[in-house]
């Protein structure tokens, strides 16, 4: 669910050989099947924000279910105003 990750700018804790690095979802998802991890890294973290609002849709393949767009948004609200918004779209383009 990158269009998710992104978002909610999740974070990508990284692992290996030459130390270890945190990555935005934003440049973690780089092309279709294509992340931001090295030839010698593992994934051993991923942070997520505590969100008030938040919402995810897509619209499916009907056979394989999997997403031909997805839609994620958050909302970070001081009572009725907004202060911040964030929307992330999949199957659009790989940025």
């Amino acid at each position: 669910m990158p269009a998710v990750m992104v978002a909610l700018e999740a974070q990508f804790d990284l692992a290996g050989t030459a130390g270890e690095r945190s990555v935005a979802a934003g440049d973690f998802f780089q092309e279709l099947f294509t992340v931001d991890v090295g030839e010698n890294e593992i994934l051993t973290l991923v942070t997520l924000p505590a969100v008030q609002t938040a919402a995810y849709a897509k619209l499916h393949h009907r056979a394989s279910r999997y997403a031909i767009v997805g839609v994620a948004a958050m909302l970070d609200l001081d009572g009725p105003a907004c202060q911040s918004a964030r929307v992330g779209v999949t199957g659009l383009a790989s940025h």
